[in-house]
């Protein structure tokens, strides 16, 4: 039976599960947020550096280099939004603007000229800020003789297709709420890179746990949530890549709406 912690928004599985992670919770390396900090240091530095030496590196492997960086980046924007690594949301958020990369697609791209011409003044600011920080951005790499074109071709728009391997099929329509949201047990590499956001189930119940939280909260208690979510557990992006390949998938269909399900399981 899960167990709603209103305060924080949480879902426990049980009092023994809540109290094992808020003992973790008071442990040093958790409330120093010592993981998250070192990750932020190392996303920024490894993409400035990349930059600066991009000459020496060559194209090829500071495009690389700057895709892993931007990939992970946008792993780090979601652990921000989570309320990591303060507690003030605005510093989260201003440590989320200063590297603004993206590829500005279409629906971003008509929210923000809807926002103009609904005069919506708070969405306005926001855009005007994004755009002044996006400039600062290009002349940085312009500075450094890397192609403001390439990088939104080249960089942005494979990061973010690196992106949506793990979103792929994160959610499914379904007619019980906790059935909703993925398992993906993968390897390490895609869980660093990821920020063990494969763990979507786990991470939906306790938005308050950090990534380096989520896969031991998943271990000590995956056969219930495995029981809990009805079995919407991947064994690796391998299996979505077999099942999907050549056939699509709408997950915004509701099973109780179709003959057959969308989500493949």
């Amino acid at each position: 039976m899960l167990i709603p912690d209103p305060a924080r928004r949480s879902a426990w599985l049980h009092d023994e599960q809540r109290s094992a992670v808020r003992l973790l919770a008071r442990s040093w390396l958790w409330r120093s947020e010592l993981p998250t900090w070192l990750l932020m240091l190392t996303v920024y530095s490894g993409w400035f550096v990349t930059l600066a030496f991009n000459a020496e590196l060559g194209l090829f492997a500071s495009t690389a280099l700057l895709i892993l960086f931007t990939t992970w980046y946008l792993s780090l924007q979601h652990e921000l939004i989570h309320g990591h690594p303060t507690r003030w949301p605005r510093v989260n958020q201003l440590f989320g603007l200063l590297l603004a990369p993206g590829l500005d697609i279409g629906g971003v791209l008509v929210g923000m000229v809807a926002s103009f011409r609904q005069a919506e003044r708070r969405a306005m600011a926001m855009w005007l800020v994004h755009f002044s920080l996006l400039g600062l951005v290009f002349a940085w790499l312009q500075h450094n003789g890397f192609s403001p074109v390439w990088y939104l071709l080249a960089v942005s728009y494979p990061a973010l297709a690196i992106t949506k391997i793990r979103s792929f099929l994160e959610h499914r329509a379904a007619d019980d709420p906790l059935a909703r949201s993925a398992i993906t047990e993968t390897s390490l590499p895609w869980r660093l890179l990821f920020l063990n956001l494969n763990y979507h189930s786990v991470h939906h119940d306790l938005p308050g746990v950090p990534w380096y939280g989520l896969r031991k909260v998943w271990l000590r208690d995956k056969e219930r949530y495995a029981q809990r979510n009805q079995g919407f557990v991947v064994k690796g992006y391998r299996e979505w890549w077999r099942n999907y390949r050549f056939r699509p998938v709408d997950v915004t269909v509701h099973p109780g709406g179709s003959e057959e399900p969308q989500h493949g399981r």
